[in-house]
């Protein structure tokens, strides 16, 4: 059987692959960024959680935080708006969760609808998506928004918290 194309994994895929290269790093920058300490990323998540709704029966992680050390031992560094992206990302999910669910009511889908076509006003997307990946990502958003989520169904299954509402710690990103 040929190898699908790379971006065939879905959007998710591709975001959680950057996140994870911009995530680590032993030096004072990454990619041209000033590097923050792990304290400051979980800042920055904590501070998104206000500006974004989740999903009905969806509640933010009641502890979040990121590894303060690298394999090597080493203190790990995030690239400035990690901890923002891993909230959009928390957030998008709870509306792609929602909006496929086969129990969703019409009214929370259309809630759903209009939550996730925000997306494209995201840290997430700015930044982490890179342009090149951007065709497929939107073709996944824009095929889900008008009723056909099975792209969008396979990111979920892909990208995405097993279980709704964390109940317990959590550590975002991971």
């Amino acid at each position: 059987m040929p190898v699908p194309p790379r971006w065939a994994a879905g959007a998710g895929a591709v975001l959680a692959l950057a996140a994870a290269v911009a995530a680590c790093s032993n030096s004072n920058h990454i990619s041209g960024q000033a590097a923050i300490s792990p304290a400051a990323a979980v800042s920055e998540y904590l501070a998104e959680e206000s500006h974004v709704d989740l999903a009905p029966t969806w509640i933010w992680p009641t502890s979040v935080g990121f590894p303060t050390a690298g394999p090597d031992g080493k203190p790990m560094l995030y690239q400035s708006g990690y901890g923002t992206t891993q909230a959009d990302h928390y957030w998008y999910c709870s509306w792609e969760t929602t909006l496929v669910s086969a129990t969703t009511s019409p009214a929370v889908a259309k809630r759903a609808r209009q939550e996730l076509a925000r997306v494209r006003q995201t840290h997430m997307y700015i930044a982490d998506i890179l342009p090149v990946d951007r065709p497929r990502f939107n073709k996944i958003l824009d095929s889900a928004i008008h009723g056909r989520t099975r792209l969008m169904q396979r990111d979920v299954k892909l990208n995405c918290p097993k279980e709704p509402a964390a109940k317990t710690s959590s550590t975002a990103g991971q």
